[in-house]
Formats: C-alpha cells, structure tokens, sequence
C-alpha cells in the first residue's frame, strides 16, 4: 500500500516522543547503530537526491544481520524495501526522512539487499521524525 506524504497524518511531537526513542537514547542503545555515512549516500542513490541531502539524517537502526547471507542490515534495505514491497515512492520516503512531520508505525520485514533474503523478524529504526519500533502498538 502506497502513501502520498501530504495525505500521512503525523502525531504531536509529545505522543512521538512517548512512543519512540530519542536520538539520544538510540545512541547509546547497544542494540541499535548510526546509520553510516555509506549508507547514507546508497539511500541518495536509491531515492535519485543530489549527494549530501541526507547529510543531517540521523537514522538507526536495529543491529541485526541477515539470516541467510549473515550481511549486516540497514538504513539501505529499509529504503529498498519500503519501495519494492510497501510501493511508497521516492519523494515520499524523502519526505518521510528531511520533512517536518511525526510519524510512527510497526516495523515491517525487511529484504536483504544483498541476496533479497526476507527476514523472519522485522527489525525496528529511527530518525529524529521517524519511528518504526516493536514495541508499538
């Protein structure tokens, strides 16, 4: 199911900060990692951006690797993902990221964008705006 960003009804920053992780406390969760600045530049490839527009990003993700070929996932399968299965679009998925919303979900299984193995468990991430975590309801 594909989402139009203008159409996403975002929740308060308070009721965000209630149900998600701050920046903050990401960082020094041993379970998740920083999105690498690798990373970072193979989601601008994916979403078709000028190279930097991601600079500011601050994007976790759970640490876990995939199940089939033991690579290490991240924010690049997540993108990959979220268009190849969910449908969502480029610029909505930008949105999502750099634009002035907050919103929150359930995680999704990701596929692994090396071997395009889906994983058993989905695994949850963050951004400042951003949160798809396990414990949501």
């Amino acid at each position: 199911m594909s989402f139009e960003y203008d159409l996403v009804e975002g929740v308060s920053e308070e009721e965000f900060r209630q149900k998600v992780k701050s920046v903050n406390e990401l960082k020094s969760d041993n379970d998740y990692r920083l999105a690498s600045q690798d990373e970072l530049q193979k989601v601008e490839t994916i979403l078709d951006v000028q190279k930097g527009t991601l600079n500011q990003v601050k994007f976790f993700v759970e640490k876990a690797n995939c199940q089939k070929c033991d690579a290490e996932l991240g924010m690049n399968d997540v993108v990959k993902t979220t268009i190849e299965d969910a449908g969502h679009s480029k610029s909505a998925i930008l949105h999502t990221l750099v634009g002035s919303k907050y919103i929150v979900d359930r995680p999704k299984n990701i596929h692994c964008a090396h071997c395009s193995e889906v994983q058993e468990i989905a695994g949850s991430y963050a951004s400042a705006l951003y949160g798809c975590q396990s414990n949501l309801a």
